[in-house]
């Protein structure tokens, strides 16, 4: 307890002691991963904090299918030949889907109940293994999105050839830009380069607006979300209120080991707090930034760093955003300190900092709740959903206004929030 800045907020010390004795008294003197896993997880799970959390042991083989969670609901996030994008799964290899994410949900590291389920498809592999089933192949049963009953055995061949890229992008037929981002994490270089490049065959097109899509973004570093923030506004904003970063020497050893990136975390003393309240500032000028509408989208999976890029879209006014509310406050903990436990190697996690959404308010728990509340029918992010489309409308509905010569107005459609 060493690094997390406030472990007790969701359950007392003397519960976590309490839970922790149990596991203590209750293991073997020789434990597999498997059996650890599931004797520490519901403890770090107990913290409700979806950065804190253990990792399931995991091999190579094992198949990992692309898959959303709402409640004991399963559904196929994207095509699975034979099977369509959307499909309702039944059973997995004869066990029902209640059945297989009853197995692992009291395992998921979350803020609260909703947002356990975006982080179950990542478990469903461990409880494939809990109930001795192939690790190479699956048999999913499934009903279609047309009401038809399929079956299909799924291999990691079939799951590699329908994979998507983390970053997708294309032009509509109006000229609008599209744009989506899974991720922020990774080396910040190459997303700046990646960015960077984006903007200038932005620049080069002069599309009449931009749509940004964050609802499959998983988060990693914010500097990314600030990144591409200056390329879309010159507003005065912030990405984050207040950090309030708990010194650790198990984090400044990491901090070190990352190229020391924290000079006054390095020379601060184990158990104090660095406090940092960034100013709302206009952000420096940038080379290509895109002067037209743009329009973000956010959903249930739009998470951490991406998650706080949005809300400084919607606290500030920065440019409207569509879909979903996220499944976690943007008054959050994160700053993740990352370690392998010696003897098992499993992979855990534990929060360094919390952080306060950027409009300083630290009061307010709620999601980032978007101007419009818009969700795909089938719940499949994709080009050619129904919340792209809204975009799309507001976009067009901006540039009818700014041929009509009435400027003012077309300048403040993109901030108006829910499309009229």
């Amino acid at each position: 307890m060493a690094v997390h800045p406030d472990p007790h907020r969701s359950v007392a010390a003397s519960e976590l002691e309490r839970q922790f004795a149990k596991a203590k008294a209750s293991l073997p003197e020789t434990v597999s991963p498997e059996l650890l896993f599931q004797v520490l997880a519901p403890i770090a799970a107990a913290v409700r904090d979806s950065h804190t959390s253990l990792a399931p042991p995991r091999a190579e083989a094992d198949l990992v299918l692309p898959l959303r969670v709402h409640g004991d609901e399963i559904r196929l996030a994207r095509a699975l030949h034979p099977l369509p994008a959307a499909s309702r799964v039944l059973r997995v290899d004869g066990h029902s889907a209640a059945s297989v994410l009853g197995l692992v949900r009291s395992f998921a590291s979350a803020e609260h109940p909703a947002a356990v389920d975006v982080v179950l498809p990542g478990l469903i592999p461990f409880a494939r293994r809990l109930l001795g089933l192939s690790p190479h192949r699956a048999v999913l049963e499934v009903v279609t999105p047309d009401g038809i009953e399929m079956r299909a055995v799924i291999t990691k061949h079939t799951v590699q050839s329908t994979r998507t890229p983390a970053v997708e992008s294309g032009v509509f037929p109006n000229g609008v830009i599209y744009l989506r981002l899974d991720t922020m994490a990774g080396d910040l270089q190459e997303h700046r380069d990646y960015l960077s490049e984006f903007f200038a065959w932005v620049a080069e097109v002069r599309p009449p607006g931009l749509i940004i899509d964050l609802r499959e973004n998983d988060g990693g570093n914010t500097q990314v979300g600030s990144t591409l923030l200056s390329y879309l506004t010159a507003r005065p904003h912030r990405i984050f209120g207040q950090k309030r970063w708990r010194v650790s020497r198990y984090m400044q050893e990491r901090v070190r080991e990352m190229g020391r990136w924290s000079e006054p975390y390095l020379a601060a003393s184990p158990g104090s707090f660095l406090r940092e309240s960034p100013p709302v500032d206009a952000p420096a000028a940038i080379e290509h930034a895109f002067a037209g509408p743009s329009v973000l989208l956010i959903g249930p999976r739009t998470r951490s760093a991406a998650m706080m890029t949005a809300n400084a879209a919607r606290d500030f006014d920065l440019a409207p955003v569509l879909g979903e509310p996220t499944t976690s406050s943007p008054n959050f903990f994160g700053e993740s300190y990352r370690y392998w436990l010696p003897n098992s190697r499993l992979r855990a996690s534990i929060s360094s900092a919390e952080f306060i959404r950027a409009n300083g308010d630290a009061l307010d728990r709620g999601p980032v709740i978007p101007h419009a509340n818009l969700s795909d029918e089938d719940g499949i992010v994709s080009p050619q959903d129904e919340v792209v489309a809204v975009a799309i409308a507001l976009i067009e509905r901006h540039q009818t206004l700014a041929k009509a010569g009435d400027g003012e107005l077309a300048a403040r459609v993109p901030l108006a929030g829910s499309p009229r």
